[in-house]
Order: C-alpha cells, then sequence, then structure tokens
C-alpha cells in the first residue's frame, strides 16, 4: 500500500515484568524461580519458566506483556488484567505496580509525562494487604497442610474446605474451634507476607481458594492484585528463626560490600550513609533508620552477602 493509504485501527501495550522490589526503590529480587506462570495472552516474550534463576549479575527482566484493544481503556483494561494475572514466585515482581498504574486514571486518560510515577508513588507501591476473603482462604490452605496450629481448630478435618460462615446450620459448623466450658475459638494467628496476623474466623468465614500454590514452609494465596505469603507465626517458627526490628539493617539483594563507613559502638544520625552495596552493577548506600548507636556490624569490605543478611545494628538513642 501506499503511505495515503495506510491507517491505525485499535491500541497495542506493552509492560516489562522485572523481578524487582518498588516499594525498595525498585531494587532487583534475585533467586530461583519455583512457579511462573502468565496470563493467556496473545503475545508474551519471555526468556523464563519455572527452574530458572534470576541472578545478580544480569538484567531481572522476567517478560513483556503485549495486548490489544479497540480503545486505550479496553487495552488499558487488558494489561491490568494480565499483570494481575502473572504468577511468578518466590521473588519479588513489579506486577501490583504496573497493574495500578494502568488502572490510574491519569493513565487512563493518557495525560501523562514523565512525572506521573513519582506524583503517584505512594499509591502505586503501597503494600497489598489481604482482603478478608484472602485472609480466609489462607488459613484454610495453611492449616490443611498441616504447617499451622492444627489445635487451634480441632474439627478443621471435618469442614472439608467448603465454605463455612459462623451461622451456617450444619451440625459440623457448630463446633468448629469447639473448647470444653468455654466460648468456641475461632481466631487462628498465622504470619501473612512478614506479619503476623490474627483471623477471626467469625467475621471472615472459611472459604475454598480458587488459585494458591504449595511452597516449603507455607502456601501463596492469589488476590487482591498481588500474592500473598502464608506460614506459621513468627513465635512458632523455632528459636533458629531470626527476628528483624527497627534498627536491622538487612542486604537487600545479594551483592558485594565495597564499602562501611561505621564501626561497632559508633554514634549516627538518621539518614547516615552506614554500608555500600554493589549489586547489578549498581551500588545501593544503606542508611540509618535514626539516630543510635551502631550494635552490630556484621559488614566487611569486599565480603560478599546475600539476601536478608544482617550487615549493621542499630540500637535506637533514648
Amino acid at each position: 500500500k501506499r503511505q495515503d493509504e495506510l491507517s491505525i485501527n485499535g491500541w497495542a501495550m506493552e509492560a516489562r515484568l522485572y523481578a524487582e522490589d518498588p516499594a525498595k526503590g525498585f531494587l532487583p529480587s534475585v533467586g530461583k524461580l519455583s512457579s511462573c506462570a502468565f496470563p493467556h495472552l496473545r503475545r508474551i516474550e519471555t526468556g523464563v519458566g519455572p527452574g530458572s534463576n534470576v541472578s545478580p549479575f544480569y538484567d531481572p527482566m522476567i517478560a513483556k506483556l503485549v495486548v490489544s484493544g479497540n480503545t486505550r481503556a479496553e487495552a488499558a483494561e487488558a494489561l491490568k488484567t494480565a499483570c494481575v494475572g502473572v504468577q511468578v514466585r518466590p521473588v519479588t515482581t513489579n506486577a501490583t505496580f504496573l497493574a495500578r498504574a494502568t488502572a490510574h486514571p491519569e493513565f487512563l486518560s493518557g495525560q501523562v509525562d514523565t512525572g506521573f510515577i513519582e506524583r503517584n508513588i505512594e499509591v502505586l507501591i503501597a503494600p497489598a494487604e489481604p482482603s478478608a476473603r484472602t485472609l480466609s482462604e489462607g488459613v484454610l490452605l495453611h492449616l490443611h497442610d498441616g504447617n499451622g496450629a492444627i489445635s487451634d481448630l480441632p474439627f478443621l478435618s471435618g469442614i472439608g474446605g467448603r465454605e463455612w460462615t459462623a451461622d451456617a446450620s450444619s451440625v459440623w459448623n457448630s463446633l468448629f474451634g469447639f473448647r470444653p466450658n468455654a466460648i468456641p475459638n475461632r481466631r487462628v494467628t498465622v504470619e501473612v507476607d512478614g506479619k503476623d496476623q490474627v483471623v477471626d474466623l467469625d467475621a471472615t468465614g472459611l472459604v475454598e481458594a480458587d488459585h494458591y500454590d504449595y511452597a516449603e514452609q507455607g502456601v501463596w494465596v492469589e488476590g487482591d492484585w498481588a500474592s500473598h505469603f502464608f506460614q506459621n507465626a513468627s513465635g512458632s517458627r523455632g528459636s533458629g528463626h531470626h527476628h528483624a526490628h527497627d534498627g536491622d539493617i538487612l542486604s537487600p539483594m545479594p551483592g558485594r560490600i565495597i564499602a562501611v563507613e561505621v564501626a561497632t559502638g559508633q554514634s549516627v544520625t538518621k539518614g547516615q550513609k552506614l554500608v555500600t552495596l554493589e549489586a547489578m552493577k549498581m551500588e545501593h548506600s544503606l542508611t540509618a533508620p535514626f539516630d543510635g548507636t551502631v550494635a552490630e556490624l556484621n559488614a566487611e569490605a569486599g565480603g560478599q552477602v546475600s539476601e536478608g543478611t544482617l550487615l549493621v545494628r542499630i540500637d535506637k538513642a533514648e
């Protein structure tokens, strides 16, 4: 065709899915993928799958998700749905960030510029809090897997995973959480996304999950535009589990320590640089969260560290 005979029909959009944590300044998230599944789209460009390794030495892009629609709004909705449907674990991805961006009014209107992310960063990276339904799904899956405190709910096995509510007519439901000489106990404590939560099943009911994936220490549940990880509450995982507090400075990813700016016993101020980590060909400065004293120092220039390693512990000034 001649140039004047060409026309454009519809809209196409692409999102780049990365193994990175938007809440941590988009730091790459590395590790072996136990699960890697994408929604059914006309076009997905990827070179990874279950068992692939996201290393700290190369670009952490997982895939390109490409969608189309008759209008910009249709294409944006399709892209949001695609991002919500991503299931890549256990690394952190920017899927929820992308879904929120494509659903944002500014983006939908087409009136976006290079300041879009900065203006809306708090909304785009806010933690995805699990809904009551997701909490209920996670509790059921976690306890049925045998990892949780099944004794909290002695008649759980009789429920068989079906939907349950406190006022259901089933005789088995009336025994749910039974305790002699006491009111029923239908409150279960689990750790969800690193935080202990008490789930009151009288309030949430007990609902069978549609999308989930068991892992070695717990279970992933899909919901609320994100994946949520359920495992035993921190107090029941044994003395070998490290409990972080506000002054713990952990390595955000595997890397090499290239500079240590403090010494044990030294006083520091909020924002003061403590350690510089080199990873993914970038330098990352780790700073003091508040005024205090260096109580513990486990970082040495030239040393290699893994993600989650305790590098510095700061005791808060009184």
